[in-house]
């Protein structure tokens, strides 16, 4: 087991941070690896923290995001898979942690398991005023009630974090991150992962630790806002996969759109709407189209659309 492992890293301003990050790498047990840093534009003195590193160990390697790339995180994480070199890729952030044997383990799995990747756990920490760390879990991964498949991982009966696979760089090279997505971008990516392969397996060990910050970018949005970007999401995403995907994969996509745009009063402008119900009619036809018509109004009208989306994905066939 000496195959080299592709650790992207995007970052952004993160000097007083990503030392730490970087210094967990250095402490790994499994030795293999290479390090990629795209600074998606820094303006603080990430550069020589950097410079720093790579004059310790020539395992790290730090880009600049091309500016001909759209700015962010996803396009970062683009540029590094364009420039790895190994066998094996994991994304990590530049303020999260590594346990120290995480690329060992995960590895091993790998090849015991004979599968195209394998799927860990991520653990909260943050450090308040006293500097005490505290530690706590925010997803609900469901290893062992579902197995993984595609159409499950859609549905998110079963859930993960970014850094948390390491994946067959064969593979990783197929797919790429979208670029135009600010959040979410896990769930479109590791949507396009598990259709092209459902060959993985879980490994169930907390091996990442994931920093929390003061404010969360999370709450800094109203739920009209949250709907309409995971409306958003599921459409960009359903236009990626939707020549490759199954029926039933479509029908649950197509359900979900409605299903979330009419769960409250959102708001689209008649540009947005007009763009939502073309997808729909391209997607599923005019019976989609009608649903959601019907849906909107049955909202507006009665306050309420309980029995359309109880019937929707019976009826979505």
């Amino acid at each position: 087991m000496n195959s080299l492992v592709s650790i992207i890293i995007p970052t952004y301003n993160r000097a007083h941070l990503i030392g730490e990050t970087l210094d967990s790498l250095l402490a790994q047990t499994y030795t293999n690896w290479e390090c990629i840093v795209v600074d998606d534009g820094s303006t603080d003195n990430t550069l020589s923290v950097l410079k720093k590193y790579k004059e310790k160990d020539k395992r790290f390697h730090y880009y600049k995001r091309p500016d001909v790339s759209r700015k962010g995180a996803n396009a970062c994480r683009n540029y590094g898979i364009e420039k790895s070199n190994g066998d094996y890729i994991n994304f990590f952030d530049s303020d999260d942690i590594m346990v120290s044997n995480k690329i060992e383990l995960k590895l091993k799995k790998i090849f015991e398991t004979k599968t195209d990747y394998v799927i860990s756990k991520t653990i909260d920490f943050h450090h308040p005023s006293s500097n005490e760390v505290f530690l706590s879990t925010s997803l609900n991964y469901n290893f062992k009630a579902y197995p993984l498949n595609h159409y499950n991982y859609i549905c998110q009966l079963l859930n993960w974090l970014t850094p948390d696979a390491l994946i067959c760089s064969k593979l990783v090279k197929q797919i790429s991150f979208n670029d135009k997505l600010s959040r979410g971008q896990e769930y479109n990516f590791y949507t396009k992962l598990t259709l092209l392969s459902e060959n993985g397996c879980f490994l169930n060990k907390f091996l990442t630790k994931r920093r929390l910050h003061d404010v969360s970018i999370r709450n800094q949005f109203t739920q009209n806002e949250v709907d309409k970007h995971t409306v958003k999401l599921r459409v960009i995403t359903l236009k990626e996969i939707y020549s490759k995907t199954p029926k039933n994969v479509k029908r649950w996509f197509v359900a979900n759109i409605i299903k979330n745009i009419t769960r409250v009063n959102m708001i689209l402008k008649p540009n947005e709407e007009l763009l939502l119900i073309t997808d729909l009619y391209k997607f599923y036809g005019i019976k989609s189209v009608v649903y959601y018509l019907f849906s909107r109004s049955s909202k507006y009208i009665f306050g309420r659309n309980e029995f359309v989306r109880l019937r929707l994905k019976k009826s979505l066939k």
